[in-house]
C-alpha cells in the first residue's frame, strides 16, 4: 500500500498551544471587554504563581524538569519556536488544542472562573464565553497562517449557545480554522442528544468541520477535592469526556448526519473494544424497545463517524488496533505537555511500534489523521521526506525506558 522505502509521515493529531493572556490575546479583545479581560488576567496569574509554588515543591527533580520544559516552550505561543522543534522530532503536522499547561488559560472560560472550590460548575457570562472564544481563535488562525499545512488549530465554541457557535464556526471557518473543541458532556448544558443542536450538527456538515473532543473538558470527578481528588479526577475524566459517543448513537445524530467526524482526544484507546460491546448489547435488548428503524447498530456509526487519538499510544494499546478499528486510530504526541513524548518521540515510537508492520504504522502515524483532517497530504509528504525518521530508526528495539516515563512510555501495572 505504501512505498516502503520513504520516511514515515507523522501528524500529531494531539498538541497543544499557550498563548499569553497579557502578551498574545489581548491585542485582539475588544476595546468594550478590555476591563474584563484584565480582572480575568490577574485572576489567572495570581492563581498559576500559587498553584506554581505547590507543585514545585510536591515533585521529584525528572518531573518538575519536565513540567519546566513545557512551561517555558516557545512553541506555546511562537509558530517558528514550534517549526523548528517538529522538525527536530521528524512531525509534520500538528493538530493543535488550548491548554498549554504553562499557567494560561482561555479567556473568560478557564478553570480559574467555572470550577469552584466545592468542585462544582460555575455559571460563565455567556456574552463574555463567546467573546473569548473568538479572541483565541482568532489568534490561533494567525498563528497557524504562518504554515497552514503544518499547523493546524482547534478552534473554541460557546457551545451552550448554539446560534453563538454556528456564528463562530462560520468566521473561523473563513479563517481557516476547520477543526472544532467539541466540549465533553457536562451538566451545566443540555446533552447532545437534543434537538437544540440540529442546526449546530448541520453547520458542521455544511462547512466540513471535524469535531474533537479533548480529555478533561467535562464534568468535576465525584470527590475530586477531597484526599486522593487528583487520583480520582484522572480515573474518571477519560470517562466523563467519552459520554458524547452513546449520546450521538442513540440520540441518531450520525444517522441524520452522515458526515459528521468525532475524534476522542487522549483518552487512552483500549477503552473503545468493551464500551462498543457494550453499547451493542443495549441496542440489541428488546426490554429497552429502540427503534431500529431509526438508527443503525452502534458498531456501524463507530466504524463510519469515530476515531480515537491516542496519546501517548502505548504498545499494548497499538497491539489491539484492529479491534479498535485500524483506520479508526490515530497518534498524538501531546507537545508540549510533560505527560508527553517531546522531546524523545524517537524513543517513543521505537518502544510503542517495535514489530509492527510498516504499512500499519504509515496509517497510524500519518495517513489516518491526514484523511481525517483533510490535511494536504502531497505537502506533507514531500517535508515527512526531509525530516520523518526511517523506517529503520522506528524498527531499532528501545531496550531501557528512560527514568521519567509520564504517559508516553506506558507499562499496564507498572509504576512509574
Amino acid at each position: 500500500m505504501f512505498e516502503r522505502s520513504r520516511r514515515y509521515l507523522i501528524v500529531s493529531a494531539d498538541s497543544h498551544v499557550g498563548p499569553s493572556l497579557a502578551r498574545d490575546l489581548r491585542p485582539y479583545c475588544p476595546r468594550d471587554t478590555l476591563d474584563d479581560f484584565d480582572a480575568f488576567a490577574e485572576a489567572v496569574d495570581e492563581r498559576h504563581n500559587l498553584l506554581l509554588a505547590t507543585k514545585q515543591l510536591a515533585t521529584r527533580d525528572v518531573v518538575r524538569d519536565a513540567m519546566d520544559r513545557c512551561r517555558t516552550c516557545e512553541g506555546q505561543y511562537d509558530p517558528d519556536a514550534r517549526l523548528r522543534d517538529m522538525n527536530e522530532e521528524g512531525v509534520a503536522a500538528n493538530v493543535m488544542f488550548a491548554g498549554g499547561q504553562n499557567g494560561e488559560e482561555l479567556p473568560f472560560v478557564g478553570d480559574v472562573l467555572i470550577v469552584r472550590r466545592d468542585g462544582a460548575m460555575r455559571a460563565v457570562d455567556p456574552r463574555l464565553e463567546a467573546v473569548g472564544c473568538r479572541i483565541f481563535n482568532h489568534w490561533l488562525s494567525d498563528f497557524c497562517s504562518i504554515a497552514p499545512d503544518r499547523l493546524h488549530g482547534v478552534m473554541q465554541i460557546p457551545v451552550k449557545d448554539v446560534a453563538r457557535s454556528i456564528a463562530e464556526l462560520q468566521e473561523s471557518r473563513t479563517a481557516g480554522l476547520r477543526i472544532v473543541n467539541f466540549p465533553a458532556p457536562r451538566s451545566d448544558f443540555p446533552a447532545y442528544n437534543d434537538p437544540m443542536y440540529e442546526p449546530f450538527w448541520s453547520a458542521c456538515e455544511d462547512l466540513d468541520l471535524v469535531l474533537c473532543s479533548h480529555v478533561g473538558g467535562g464534568d468535576p470527578a465525584l470527590g475530586e477535592t477531597g484526599p486522593g481528588g487528583h487520583a480520582l479526577r484522572m480515573a474518571e475524566s477519560n470517562w466523563l469526556a467519552r459520554r458524547a459517543l452513546w449520546q450521538l448513537i442513540f440520540g441518531g445524530v450520525f444517522e441524520r448526519h452522515p458526515s459528521l467526524r468525532l475524534v476522542f482526544t487522549e483518552q487512552r484507546a483500549r477503552w473503545a473494544i468493551e464500551t462498543m460491546a457494550e453499547l451493542e448489547s443495549i441496542y440489541c435488548n428488546d426490554i429497552l424497545d429502540i427503534d431500529h428503524d431509526a438508527i443503525q447498530r452502534p458498531t456501524v456509526y463507530w466504524s463510519k463517524n469515530c476515531f480515537i487519538t491516542a496519546s501517548m499510544l502505548a504498545p499494548f494499546e497499538a497491539a489491539l488496533r484492529h479491534e479498535i478499528g485500524l483506520e479508526n486510530l490515530m497518534w498524538g504526541g501531546d507537545y508540549p505537555h510533560p505527560e508527553g513524548t517531546w522531546p524523545r518521540t524517537l524513543n517513543h515510537l521505537r518502544y510503542t511500534f517495535e514489530g509492527m508492520p510498516e504499512d500499519d504504522i504509515r496509517l497510524l502515524l500519518g495517513a489516518n489523521a491526514t484523511s481525517v483532517f483533510g490535511l494536504d497530504a502531497v505537502a506533507l509528504r514531500a517535508l515527512a521526506d526531509r525530516i520523518g525518521p526511517t523506517p529503520e530508526q522506528v524498527a531499532e528495539p528501545l531496550r531501557e525506558l528512560p527514568e521519567f516515563r509520564g504517559f508516553a512510555f506506558r507499562q499496564i501495572a507498572t509504576y512509574a
